[in-house]
């Protein structure tokens, strides 16, 4: 593996989270939805397997940060529905403000344009 694989690896496996959330802010969503949105909106860049996304999904609903409801599936069981709720929103939104706000600068842009040329 190369360096640059392996610091994609790790970089990925520290972004689930911020996927997940990203992914409900834009709407309630099945954990397969979710999957899809991910993928459609990092143009293919970012794709987590159903059981890492499951896991998280278990965590962030014990500590109240993401609701659920279940709904009839002609497929099967019953589906889960995810939701992000008030202190999900606003945990994104200060992790936002406190480490992706930053890209957004002025002089932070200015080098990604020289990383990019």
């Amino acid at each position: 593996m190369t360096l640059l694989e392996q610091w994609e690896e790790q970089f990925k496996k520290g972004q689930l989270t911020l996927w997940v959330f990203i992914s409900l802010i834009d709407g309630e969503k099945s954990a397969e939805e979710m999957i899809e949105f991910i993928q459609k909106i990092s143009e293919g860049t970012y794709t987590f397997d159903i059981q890492s996304i499951y896991r998280s999904l278990r965590n962030f609903v014990s500590m109240e940060l993401i609701s659920f409801r279940s709904e009839a599936s002609s497929k099967g069981p019953d589906r889960k529905i995810y939701v992000l709720n008030n202190s999900g929103k606003k945990l994104l939104k200060e992790f936002y403000e406190r480490n992706l706000k930053v890209f957004n600068s002025k002089d932070l842009s200015v080098l990604v344009k020289k990383i990019t040329a």
